[in-house]
C-alpha cells in the first residue's frame, strides 16, 4: 500500500538550484485511466494503460516535442507558472509600469 501512495504523490521542491518536479509512474497511470476525456462509448469505458513502461518512454518523448517555434509542453508550463506567480504578486520580481 506504501507504494502506491509514494506513486501517486507529485513533488515539487529546489535541489542544488535545479527545480524538480517528480512523481511516480503509477500516478501517471492514475491520471490516464481518471481522465473523463479519455472515456469512451455510452458506458464511458475508461483508458486502460496496458504497458505502463512503453506508454510512459512515449509520455516523456510528448513532453520534448518541439512545436515549430522550438518550445514545448514543458516551456509552456514554466511560462504559464511564472506568470500567475508574478501576477499574484509574488515577491522578487519587478515589473515596469507603464
Amino acid at each position: 500500500m506504501l507504494k502506491k501512495q509514494i506513486d501517486n504523490i507529485v513533488e515539487i521542491k529546489v535541489i542544488k538550484n535545479l527545480i524538480a518536479i517528480t512523481f511516480g509512474v503509477g500516478y501517471l497511470k492514475h491520471i490516464v485511466e481518471s481522465d473523463p476525456e479519455l472515456k469512451v462509448g455510452p458506458d464511458c469505458i475508461p483508458a486502460k494503460v496496458t504497458n505502463l513502461k512503453a506508454f510512459t518512454e512515449e509520455f516523456i518523448e510528448a513532453l520534448k516535442r518541439e512545436k515549430e517555434d522550438g518550445t514545448t509542453l514543458i516551456h509552456k508550463m514554466i511560462d504559464e507558472a511564472s506568470h500567475l506567480a508574478i501576477y499574484d504578486g509574488c515577491e522578487g520580481v519587478e515589473i515596469a509600469e507603464e
